[in-house]
C-alpha cells in the first residue's frame, strides 16, 4: 500500500460514527459502560448479540468488495 499526496492509504473500510449503547441489568440501555453489578461481556447473554443473517450478509458483501 502506497500513500498518496493526501496521506491516505487508499484502503476501503467500513465504520460507524454511531455512539455505542450498553445494555443495563434492568433491560434499558445507557451510553456509559455498566458498573460492577451490570453486564460485563458483549455477548447475547448480556444484551449484545447479532442476527446471523445480518452479520453474514455484511461479511459476504465486504469480502466481495475486497476481492474486486
Amino acid at each position: 500500500v502506497v500513500k498518496n499526496s493526501k496521506g491516505k492509504l487508499g484502503v476501503d473500510c467500513v465504520f460507524s460514527t454511531e455512539a455505542l449503547v450498553y445494555p443495563q441489568a434492568d433491560g434499558s440501555v445507557c451510553a456509559m459502560k455498566a458498573t460492577a453489578e451490570g453486564p460485563k461481556r458483549m455477548d447475547c447473554a448480556s444484551g449484545f448479540g447479532a442476527a446471523t443473517m445480518v452479520t453474514a450478509t455484511f461479511g459476504f458483501v465486504a469480502v466481495s468488495h475486497a476481492l474486486k
